[in-house]
């Protein structure tokens, strides 16, 4: 029997599962290197520390150097994690990531709240943030740098994403040490943890390009990759701008809608090349001809999960394809090799995904009324009719806020989501941005004194909305502040504290404190201290990682730390960081000194 007619063997299938594995594997070491050359180890010594001495005492081999046998350990026991537990337990994880890089209250400097009345007096306002006030502030600083993260952790964390874990750490590391764009630098700023900027937002084609970058010199044969230096001397930030700054331009949109003229083209399986080509400048991940071949080929971004029995059943007809809108060009009168639109067919012939070119790749305005006429001629394009009308519905909205015109209560309805929720078309943007600036225009005030049910508004907002209109809902409405907090969680009760305690005065603070863990109770350490909670801190630091000390030791020690234990807790480059406080709270010379000789 010929080879190609020969059923597969027991050796053939051993063979098969051997080679996939050294695949991987080498796959691991290759993303152990690369974390490093970025010192991800040093940086994340707890974690990667925990997992490699773990995998020694189990007797695992782990290859490479130092480091890098670290990083090993730590990417395999993620991998490990992600085949034991599924895309469930791996979204869990991005979420964890997102909600450690969201700033604390206390981090926001107090050069921020200063800068922000000045701004109120140029403006002919002059009055000083009270509490409620500044906790609103705090609240839409956290929701942009939330929904700012979410672009990243939703597209790395999706079942289908095309990356390799070890690329995904990589990316995400670099995006949590960035602030905003720097033109005169061409790439973007280094964050702190006092930033109060959003984080960059994803552009999906931006990161493919990057991934190409780090991974196009990856030799399985080779231990000196020139990629190595690289990666070394062009960190995540500079690959990232770079590739930001290097896209495409594609034409630009007319802002009216009868003003716009061009044409639909389709795209089927085998136009890769052409999808990809039609894609630059946009911030579509269809940049990348292998995640476009994925989509025609089996409907999302990943071949990986395909089910091994598909081979021996009947062969279905595959329907999809891209259908793509590119403009033409009124100088020309051709169309423009870039696109603008997309609309994606999945393998059964439906419309499975419709995306624009702005922020969240969403449909541009004017292009809006173009998409929809498209859509609803395609097989399962009615699913987002009420997508697109909600959308409308907010550029009217929109239109009325710049005009400074006021909003009926049915449309106040309509924006807090009152009788349902809004639709959203945007690709990657959670929420509609609107919708946030609408109601920060037409805040809870506004909604109450247009008539909205008191109830019913209270059921559609978050804990930090509530918190922050405390003052409006209980002074002026009435409401039951029992009723408003019964849904808080006690982080929610510890984060919003200081307000919530003027308002209910029989809040038992030691029992908010007693159902936080030892991170939790260092992260609301203000809140709580400046309401009497008895909180044993020195047991407090016993409990928590040195690098968590080393970001909190001012209020550490403010709320009576004993200074030398936390020297002796202290990693030495921390202690060597923070030494003038250290020595300003009496700390014991000898131990700084022992400390800081540590680093030679």
């Amino acid at each position: 029997m010929p080879d190609h007619e020969r059923a597969p063997s027991i050796e053939d299938e051993r063979l098969a599962e051997s080679n996939t594995l050294n695949s991987r594997k080498r796959e691991l070491r290759f993303g152990s290197k690369i974390l490093a050359k970025i010192g991800f180890d040093r940086r994340h010594e707890k974690i990667v520390n925990s997992t490699f001495l773990k995998a020694r005492k189990q007797g695992e081999k782990l290859p490479g150097k130092n480091s890098e046998r670290r990083n090993y350990s730590y990417l395999s026991r993620i991998e490990n994690l992600i085949d034991k537990y599924g895309n469930p337990a791996e979204q869990k994880l991005w979420q964890m990531s997102v909600d450690r890089l969201i700033i604390a209250p206390q981090d926001i400097p107090a050069s921020y709240w200063r800068s922000m009345e000045q701004n109120f007096r140029d403006n002919g306002n002059a009055h000083k943030i009270d509490d409620q006030e500044k906790q609103s502030i705090i609240e839409d600083i956290q929701i942009g740098q939330k929904e700012s993260l979410k672009s990243w952790s939703d597209y790395l964390g999706d079942k289908d994403s095309p990356y390799p874990t070890w690329f995904k750490i990589y990316a995400w590391d670099g995006v949590s040490k960035m602030g905003i764009f720097d033109n005169k630098k061409q790439q973007f700023s280094v964050r702190s943890r006092n930033t109060v900027a959003p984080y960059p937002k994803l552009n999906p084609a931006v990161l493919t390009k990057v991934y190409n970058t780090v991974a196009k010199d990856y030799d399985k044969n080779s231990e000196d990759s020139k990629i190595y230096d690289l990666v070394k001397s062009g960190n995540f930030n500079k690959l990232y701008s770079t590739a930001l700054l290097n896209q495409k331009t594609i034409l630009k949109t007319p802002e009216k809608t009868e003003d716009i003229h061009g044409e639909w083209v389709e795209y089927f399986p085998g136009d890769e090349e052409k999808i990809s080509s039609a894609a630059e400048g946009t911030p579509w991940c269809v940049t990348d001809t292998r995640v476009c071949h994925n989509y025609l080929e089996y409907g999302h971004y990943s071949d990986e999960d395909e089910d091994d029995d598909d081979d021996e059943q009947e062969p279905k007809e595959n329907k999809a394809k891209f259908i793509l809108f590119h403009l033409r060009d009124p100088e020309t009168n051709t169309l423009s090799k870039s696109a603008c639109a997309s609309i994606r067919i999945n393998p059964e012939g439906n419309v499975s995904e419709i995306s624009g070119i702005n922020d969240g790749q969403a449909v541009e305005d004017s292009l809006l009324p173009i998409v929809e006429q498209k859509v609803r001629s395609l097989p399962g394009g009615e699913k987002y009719l009420q997508a697109f009308a909600d959308k409308k519905h907010l550029i009217v909205l929109d239109r009325k806020m710049k005009e400074n015109k006021p909003l009926t209560k049915d449309e106040l309805e309509f924006l807090y989501e009152i009788n349902r929720p809004i639709a959203n078309l945007d690709t990657h943007n959670p929420v509609d941005p609107r919708v946030r600036s609408l109601q920060k225009k037409y805040d809870v005030k506004y909604a109450l004194d247009a008539g909205l049910d008191l109830k019913r508004l209270i059921s559609r907002l978050t804990p930090g909305r509530i918190a922050g209109n405390m003052n409006t809902l209980v002074e002026d409405y009435h409401a039951d502040v029992n009723e408003l907090i019964k849904d808080f969680s006690p982080e929610d009760m510890a984060r919003y504290l200081n307000i919530l305690i003027k308002y209910k005065k029989d809040i038992d603070v030691n029992e908010i404190a007693s159902k936080l863990g030892p991170a939790q109770k260092v992260y609301y350490l203000s809140e709580l201290g400046s309401n009497g909670a008895n909180i044993d801190i020195d047991d407090l630091v016993s409990r928590i990682h040195p690098g968590r000390i080393a970001d909190n030791i001012s209020n550490l020690l403010k709320y009576g730390a004993n200074v030398d234990q936390i020297v002796a807790r202290l990693r030495p480059e921390d202690v060597a960081r923070h030494s003038d406080i250290l020595i300003r709270h009496h700390a014991d010379i000898r131990a700084i000194m022992n400390k800081i000789n540590e680093l030679q």
